[in-house]
């Protein structure tokens, strides 16, 4: 699993010795390498309406990021050497399912990171999508 963006993730791990979120991307290096393509449909389309906003959206376009986390040589002193890495490839629209109480039917919400990144869903009921703004000049 190593590509420049990776490679520079991991570097700046090293040197910051503690774990980082990355940016959020559709990283299409992710799929076939470890998750088929079918199986990430399948996934996010188990998080109910994931893609009712456009037929033509693939999961593999949906907002994710990264989590690098150092695995320490000692157990609870992260002075020690780092002797590996914990990494995950988080799905943003898994933490917005039934998010919502009883009585509230609707909600937008706007991601926003000091990546200068912002990416909004439409949450209803137990259901959220990914909305897919234009980019107006």
């Amino acid at each position: 699993m190593s590509t420049p963006q990776t490679q520079a993730r991991q570097r700046i791990m090293a040197e910051l010795n503690h774990g980082l979120f990355s940016y959020v991307s559709a990283d299409q290096f992710q799929i076939d390498t470890v998750i088929s393509r079918e199986d990430h449909e399948t996934y996010h389309a188990s998080l109910v309406d994931w893609n009712k906003s456009s037929e033509n959206v693939s999961a593999t376009n949906n907002p994710h990021s990264y989590i690098y986390e150092p695995v320490y040589k000692e157990i609870n002193n992260d002075r020690s050497e780092v002797v590996g890495q914990l990494i995950a490839y988080l799905a943003w629209d898994k933490y917005m399912v039934d998010l919502l109480p009883d009585g509230v039917n609707n909600i937008t919400v706007v991601l926003k990171n000091t990546c200068n990144q912002s990416y909004t869903y439409d949450v209803r009921g137990n259901s959220v999508s990914h909305v897919w703004l234009a980019m107006i000049p």
